[in-house]
Formats: structure tokens, C-alpha cells, sequence
């Protein structure tokens, strides 16, 4: 399956929390030896994003002064979509 690799950094780009996370780490768990090398690469993009995003969203809270402990609000739900919007832009750019 040539395509799993291209499939499996697509995924790993557009991981947005801990649950995302922890069920791509399954997915490469269960995967063949074949495929191991990819899922690992897309194991590591995908913390490597999560962890930026952490960061960005921490930063713009702090900024804005919106308690982060405010989960459900319309305003980190758009900080949220705003930073998976700059990650994906970012990888179809190449950066």
C-alpha cells in the first residue's frame, strides 16, 4: 500500500488533541513492519504539532486574556480552528 505513508502524514497533520493523538498511536501500534517507519514519522509530525499548538493557543489566551480553562467556548474553538488553519497551511506549503 503505497499510499499509506501520504494517508498517515495527512492524519498526523490535522491531529488537534490528546484523543486524536492517542488514536493514531493505536492505528500505528496495530500496523505491519512494512509500514512502521511511516507511522512512526507520522507519530512524531503529529506530537511535534500538538505540542505547537499547545504553545500558540496558550500564547493567544494569554494575550486575549481568555481563561484556559474555558473549553467550550466559541472563542478557543476559533483560536482552535484558526492554528489547525495555520498547520495546514503551513504543510501545503512546505515549511
Amino acid at each position: 500500500m503505497r499510499a499509506l505513508p501520504s494517508l498517515l502524514d495527512l492524519v498526523a497533520s490535522r491531529i488537534t488533541d490528546e484523543t486524536q493523538l492517542n488514536k493514531l498511536k493505536n492505528l500505528v501500534t496495530n500496523l505491519d513492519a512494512e509500514h512502521k517507519e511511516s507511522g512512526n514519522a507520522a507519530l512524531e509530525k503529529a506530537e511535534a504539532n500538538l505540542k505547537w499548538k499547545k504553545q500558540v493557543e496558550r500564547d493567544l489566551q494569554n494575550y486575549y486574556g481568555i481563561p484556559s480553562d474555558d473549553t467550550d467556548s466559541a472563542v478557543t474553538s476559533t483560536v482552535s480552528l484558526i492554528i489547525v488553519t495555520i498547520c495546514s497551511v503551513i504543510d501545503v506549503i512546505g515549511f
